[in-house]
């Protein structure tokens, strides 16, 4: 098979995987219909929406020729390998240490909730306003990421659906939780961050700064910096809830960060979705109830379609806005 952009293809694999999985396992909850939405529909929508895109992420790879194929760079196997080491130490510290073990010594931490604050200020929209809005701000991502449009769009996609793991807001049920209780609350924001965003970055510039030619002095700073950064990483995810669980979620988001850095997959749509996620179901639920679920209720309010008609007016003209970006945002 002839891949003419290595990174698309991969990258459209693992989006399809992901709306798959999705969209396979929300019929195990109430669908409903669009009038009466269970706790599985939102999440069978965007599971087949996120599947469409990575199929389509799949044929531009196949068919559209790029400049250098899209190689996919070399992997900072020891960098990662010192993440997961350091996270297992961390971890079994949590464990055994008893005068930090199942304490909530983060506590301040816990009261940044982004949802209500995002409640607060949607409050004083009506829900179809609310959601209109909300796709708006996932189009000004996408359109501020780098990388293509299109990748960005199924990131986002990808983050409203993680947004959705843990107990739906509108009933008891637990989603996509793989029977795990600490995932009953959604997985954690502080360790998600870090670990796509946080960690992502470092090891992509560590990784880069190796290949490179450095000083002796050079070598010596990021020979200490990065251990030392993953070591504060670590102590602050794991003191919010002492819980070990939390610096395993965090390993794994760290190395899911590296897959999406080396596959150009840009994490800012991504979190901005996860944020966005419960609170779009819910506007979403009572907007079509209102409408009773007629979905034409988002372009026949004057509002909303316009919010809408930016959204895709941002899409379309995302090439131009683009050019517009600082040359330093480009080479991230």
């Amino acid at each position: 098979m002839n891949l003419k952009n290595q990174k698309d293809f991969f990258s459209g694999l693992l989006f399809m995987a992901a709306g798959l999985s999705f969209a396979w396992s929300a019929p195990r909850y109430t669908v409903g219909t669009a009038a009466d939405m269970g706790p599985g529909y939102v999440s069978l929508l965007l599971g087949a929406v996120l599947t469409l895109l990575g199929g389509v992420v799949v044929f531009k790879a196949l068919v559209f020729e790029t400049e250098d194929g899209g190689r996919i760079g070399a992997w900072a196997w020891q960098t990662l390998a010192w993440v997961v080491l350091t996270n297992l130490a961390l971890g079994w510290v949590l464990d055994r240490w008893a005068p930090f073990a199942g304490r909530d010594v983060g506590a301040a931490f816990t009261k940044l909730k982004l949802l209500p604050l995002l409640t607060g200020m949607l409050g004083a929209l009506g829900p179809v306003e609310a959601v209109a809005l909300m796709v708006l701000c996932l189009m000004v991502a996408v359109v501020l990421a780098s990388g293509t449009w299109l990748k960005a769009v199924a990131m986002g996609v990808l983050g409203l659906l993680l947004g959705l793991v843990g107990t739906s807001m509108a009933s008891d049920a637990v989603r996509f939780a793989l029977d795990l209780p600490e995932l009953a609350g959604g997985i954690g924001f502080v360790a998600l961050a870090i670990g796509v965003l946080g960690y992502g970055d470092r090891i992509r510039t560590l990784a880069s700064h190796r290949r490179m030619r450095q000083t002796a002095g050079a070598r010596r700073v990021g020979r200490w910096f990065f251990p030392a950064l993953v070591f504060l990483y670590a102590v602050g995810v794991g003191a919010i809830r002492g819980s070990t669980f939390d610096l395993w979620l965090l390993t794994g988001c760290a190395l899911v960060g590296h897959v999406f850095r080396q596959l150009d997959m840009q994490p800012a749509p991504l979190l901005l979705g996860f944020v966005l996620g419960p609170l779009m179901e819910d506007k979403l639920r009572s907007a079509l109830q209102f409408a009773d679920g007629d979905w034409s209720v988002f372009v026949s309010r004057p509002l909303s379609a316009g919010l809408l008609l930016g959204a895709v007016g941002l899409l379309l003209l995302a090439p131009i806005v683009r050019s517009w970006r600082p040359t330093t945002w480009k080479r991230r």
